[in-house]
């Protein structure tokens, strides 16, 4: 098979790490939108630690800040499982 970067063959799978962002890629039809919410999805969840400036400790007393983790971990997962299946 000759190499054409522009033009990947449906066997192939990324590793599991890679297979959310691979899924993502996959089910939003512009492939420089799906990259620029991939980036924006990943500064929020690097700067969340500095807009959420709650002393609170306890992470069920910060309804908000555990909203936004559990709906990241369980898209993370939802979307590699997907991947691995499609």
């Amino acid at each position: 098979i000759p190499a054409d970067p522009f033009n990947t063959p449906e066997h192939i799978k990324p590793e599991w790490y890679f297979l959310a962002s691979y899924q993502f890629l996959k089910i939003i039809p512009s492939e420089f939108g799906a990259l620029i919410l991939l980036t924006v999805a990943g500064l929020l969840f690097v700067f969340l630690p500095f807009v959420d400036r709650s002393r609170e400790n306890n992470i069920f007393k910060r309804p908000v800040f555990l909203s936004l983790v559990a709906a990241a971990i369980l898209g993370f997962v939802g979307l590699t499982i997907w991947g691995y299946f499609s």
